[in-house]
């Protein structure tokens, strides 16, 4: 799972990205993690993401759905339930992308330490 590894993430925001859409595999018991780590990258890196988890399935894969959008500050803008079939859906903003970038400088701030 690339979300776990911060520096895949990075990567896609200094490269440019708005958003990082990825895939995710998280069973029943894990979904602390799951929500963390998504909410974590989408703040790390002041960009939208979007994060698709697999849902229900046999024991010992049964997954824990929870698909969810988070906004650049590392908020929730919607989460399909734990089980079943769900869809999130939301509008993703440049401007306030923007807006959050401005105050949470941390892009900005590697950008110079890569260039001192």
């Amino acid at each position: 799972m690339t979300v776990v590894f911060p520096e895949h993430a990075r990567a896609a925001a200094i490269a440019g990205a708005h958003a990082y859409a990825v895939p995710m595999a998280y069973v029943h018991g894990s979904d602390h993690r799951r929500d963390l780590y998504y909410a974590a990258r989408a703040l790390d890196n002041t960009f939208y993401v979007l994060a698709c988890n697999a849902v229900d399935g046999p024991q010992p894969w049964r997954f824990s759905g929870g698909s969810a959008i988070y906004d650049p500050e590392g908020q929730s803008m919607g989460q399909a339930p734990g089980s079943g079939e769900g869809l999130v859906v939301a509008d993703l903003d440049p401007e306030f992308m923007g807006r959050t970038r401005a105050v949470h400088r941390m892009l900005a701030d590697l950008e110079l330490a890569r260039v001192s």
